[in-house]
C-alpha cells in the first residue's frame, strides 16, 4: 500500500507543478510525473494481486529505464525524417542539457507501458482471451515479416511524407521476427498458442499511457505538438484522434524491443 500511496502523492504533486508554469521546476516535472505513474500502477497491481512487474523483476526493473532511452531516441531519429512532432521549450537550452533532460524523460516510456500491461494482464489472463485457437507460425512468414520491416524503414527514408504511419509499424516487424527466430519470448509465440491476453493487455495498456501522455502534455510548459499530414483534425488534446491508433502497434514495439534487449543480455552476457 505504501508503494501505491507514495506513487500517487508523487504523481499529484508533479501534475500540479507541470501545469502551473509559475512554479519552479515546472519544465522539469515530466520524468517525476511518470515515475509517480509507474509507482502508482505497480502499487495498484500489488494491492490487488499481491504482485507487480516491479516486485517480479526486482532490481532488473532498472533495465526497463535503461532500455527505454535508446528505444525512444530511435523514434526521435525517425521523426527527423517524417517531422510528425516537435517540442516547444519555454526557453532555449544547450544541446547537452537537452540531451540529458530528454533522455531522463524518455527513460520512463517502457516502464510505464509494461507496468500498465502487467496490471491489465493480471485481470485478463484467466479469461477467454487465453483460450483461443492455436496455429503454427511458418518460418517463411516470419522471414517475410522481417523483410517487410526492412522495406518499411526504406520507405520511411525515401518517402517520409506518405509513409509516416510506418514509423509505428516498421520496428516491430524487425524485432518480433528476431525474437521468434532466436527463441526469445515474444507476443507472436503467445498468440500462436491461443493466448491473446497479453497481446490485448500491451496494446490497451499503451493506449492508456498514450491518453495520459497527451493529457499531461496539453498544459505543460515543456510540451510537444504534432504536424500530421492529412490527419490534423478532431484533436483530443494535441493529438488528432486517428493518431491514437498508432499507440496500439507501438505497444507491441515496446514489448518486442524490451524482450530482444533482455534476450541479448541473457544469451550473450549471461545477465538474468
Amino acid at each position: 500500500m505504501m508503494l501505491l500511496i507514495s506513487g500517487a502523492v508523487l504523481l499529484i504533486i508533479s501534475w500540479v507543478i507541470a501545469w502551473n508554469h509559475n512554479l519552479p521546476f515546472s519544465e522539469h516535472s515530466f520524468p517525476f510525473l511518470w515515475l509517480g505513474y509507474i509507482l502508482t500502477v505497480n502499487g495498484l497491481s500489488l494491492a490487488i494481486w499481491g504482485h507487480s512487474l516491479l516486485t517480479k523483476l526486482r532490481w532488473r526493473f532498472i533495465h526497463l529505464f535503461l532500455f527505454s532511452i535508446p528505444f525512444w531516441w530511435i523514434f526521435e531519429a525517425a521523426n527527423q525524417l517524417v517531422g510528425n512532432w516537435h517540442y516547444v521549450l519555454p526557453h532555449p537550452v544547450s544541446q547537452i542539457e537537452y540531451l540529458l533532460r530528454a533522455s531522463l524523460s524518455f527513460s520512463t516510456v517502457i516502464p510505464a507501458v509494461l507496468s500498465t500491461a502487467y496490471l491489465l494482464n493480471s485481470f485478463l489472463q484467466k479469461t477467454w482471451l487465453n483460450s483461443g485457437k492455436k496455429f503454427a507460425v511458418c518460418n517463411y512468414c516470419v522471414l517475410v515479416a522481417f523483410i517487410t520491416g526492412i522495406i518499411s524503414l526504406f520507405f520511411l527514408y525515401k518517402f517520409p511524407t506518405v509513409s509516416f504511419p510506418l514509423i509505428w509499424l516498421s520496428l516491430v516487424l524487425v524485432t518480433e521476427p528476431l525474437n521468434f527466430s532466436l527463441g526469445i519470448p515474444s507476443w507472436l509465440s503467445q498468440i500462436s498458442k491461443g493466448k491473446w491476453a497479453f497481446f490485448v493487455s500491451v496494446t490497451l495498456g499503451t493506449l492508456i499511457c498514450g491518453f495520459f501522455w497527451e493529457l499531461w502534455n496539453y498544459y505543460s510548459a515543456h510540451k510537444w505538438v504534432y504536424v500530421l499530414p492529412h490527419l490534423s483534425y478532431f484533436k483530443v488534446f494535441e493529438m488528432p484522434i486517428l493518431g491514437y491508433l498508432g499507440y496500439l502497434p507501438f505497444g507491441l514495439e515496446v514489448y518486442s524491443f524490451t524482450r530482444l534487449c533482455l534476450g541479448i543480455l541473457k544469451k550473450f552476457l549471461g545477465v538474468v
